[in-house]
């Protein structure tokens, strides 16, 4: 596991990141899961194109408002699409 750094300025782990795209962050910044959800799953599928998603995510994250909200948000609209009809509803 990394270990999170905290630069001179207090910003904690911004070296970490790789700079997000902008479509990337603009999604962050809505609090849109599905958006968020749609633009993993569309990425190109490449180990050099995985990676650099991989390091572009967390920077984006900082960007919400609410991370986890929009991380949950994002698993929310997935498990709803992809698991059976169950009969109970939703509180």
């Amino acid at each position: 596991m990394a270990k999170t750094r905290v630069d001179p300025n207090g910003d904690v782990g911004s070296a970490q990141f790789a700079t997000p795209r902008p479509e990337l962050m603009g999604v962050c910044e809505r609090m849109d899961g599905l958006g968020l959800r749609k633009f993993i799953s569309e990425y190109p599928i490449g180990p050099d194109e995985q990676s650099g998603m991989r390091n572009e995510i967390p920077g984006a994250l900082l960007c919400a408002p609410d991370p986890a909200a929009l991380v949950l948000d994002a698993m929310d609209e997935f498990y709803k699409e992809n698991s059976p009809q169950s009969g109970f509803e939703r509180f």
